[in-house]
């Protein structure tokens, strides 16, 4: 797990490349970029 600070609308672009940088780093950021579709056969999951 890992800790999000609160936005802070004076603090958007620091906030911004934190939280880029954060998630990039837990592989993440693609799901933030293109979306996260829900699989459509459930049995591919095990």
């Amino acid at each position: 797990s890992f800790q999000v600070r609160l936005l802070k609308g004076s603090t958007y672009d620091n906030w911004s490349i934190k939280m880029k940088v954060l998630l990039g780093a837990h592989d993440v950021w693609e799901m933030v970029e293109k979306g996260y579709k829900e699989p459509q056969n459930e049995t591919s999951l095990s």
